[in-house]
């Protein structure tokens, strides 16, 4: 890790002194998307200021993000805003362990730059890490999946789990979600040599979470909405649908779960392959283009998961077998399908 970039900082870090929180934003090429997300730092940081630190560090971007940043921390010099500037692109693992080895909050929280806070929800958290609370906190984003299959109520807030209740899977499996996870810093920087044979699977931050859980018997959840995941995310997603969302996160299952967290997300690991597969059989996963890549995607799925991979051979054989131009056609068909067995068992209406 290149220990020689200098940090740039406002006033209000300009000391040596830790903070309660330190919220940690790798970024790159995504000037715009960071812009929103600082100038709404800017006024959540208000009523906590001299307790959070943002910590920035811009993965060598060529779109005006150094610039841009320099200019907003002129304008922000009260606010505790420290910046680095990357000589070279590192990729974005490495950047992200950058900013925790370098965290200077007594707890960290990585949010992507297409992310968005929760208006109010800074000032709770911060409340909550004040309280000596467990190393790790695990809070509710919107607009991810993960989340959205946890039932939340109005007046939800924090609470403490214990690692062996059978929800414990569920928001284990949210805390792949990079922006879900608050964790006292020191853990963190104990567990990145340990995670760092997984920085390729691009969950190396999620194997921490699985070590933590595996390593204490409570953690605390906030269910109130805290985060937008990728609310300003413009484009195509850069992670690969399969490569990455899936087979990234079964390695990781795979190499750091035992029991009884294993056998917790063990459902939530082949409904997520499950899903792969049935993208890949639509023709939409952007990283299996030929029948090399799905026999390949294939075989590392077998080897992960064993028999129970056979459950999707259906939908790998279609990948497989199916021209491209046919693969969309038969994706809508399974769909239709699926909704008037629903609709017939008494569910919804098929339309």
């Amino acid at each position: 890790m290149n220990s020689s970039v200098p940090a740039h900082r406002t006033n209000g870090a300009s000391t040596e002194q830790t903070f309660a929180l330190a919220i940690l934003v790798p970024t790159f090429e995504r000037k715009s998307q960071l812009l929103k997300l600082l100038g709404q730092l800017g006024q959540e940081l208000g009523p906590v200021a001299g307790r959070v630190i943002v910590q920035i560090s811009n993965n060598a971007s060529r779109d005006g993000t150094d610039e841009a940043v320099h200019a907003f921390m002129a304008e922000h010099e009260n606010l505790a805003i420290e910046y680095f500037q990357q000589l070279e692109n590192i990729g974005p693992i490495r950047n992200l362990h950058f900013l925790v080895e370098r965290s200077r909050g007594r707890f960290s929280w990585a949010i992507g730059d297409d992310d968005l806070l929760v208006a109010g929800a800074l000032e709770r958290i911060v409340a909550f890490v004040l309280e000596a609370p467990p190393n790790l906190l695990l809070v509710r984003a919107v607009g991810i999946s993960e989340w959205e299959t946890i039932p939340w109520g109005p007046e939800s807030g924090f609470s403490i789990i214990n690692t062996c209740e059978p929800k414990a899977g569920d928001y284990a499996m949210a805390a792949s979600f990079l922006a879900s996870v608050v964790v006292e810093s020191e853990e963190w920087k104990r567990l990145l040599p340990i995670v760092e044979p997984l920085r390729d699977t691009a969950y190396s931050n999620w194997a921490a979470v699985i070590l933590l859980l595996q390593a204490s018997e409570v953690f605390a959840v906030c269910d109130d909405p805290c985060v937008h995941g990728n609310a300003s995310m413009v484009g195509p997603a850069r992670i690969l649908s399969y490569h990455v969302l899936v087979l990234g996160r079964l390695r990781v299952w795979n190499s750091l779960a035992v029991f009884p967290l294993r056998e917790a997300l063990l459902g939530h690991m082949l409904q997520l392959y499950r899903s792969g597969w049935v993208m890949a059989a639509a023709g939409l996963a952007n990283d299996l283009p030929s029948k090399a890549s799905v026999a390949w995607a294939w075989v590392q799925g077998w080897r992960l998961l064993g028999w129970r991979s056979y459950s999707v051979l259906p939908f790998a054989l279609a990948a497989f077998l199916v021209p491209n131009r046919m693969q969309t056609a038969l994706y809508r068909g399974y769909r239709a399908l699926r909704r008037r067995l629903r609709w017939s068992a008494g569910g919804a209406s098929p339309t």
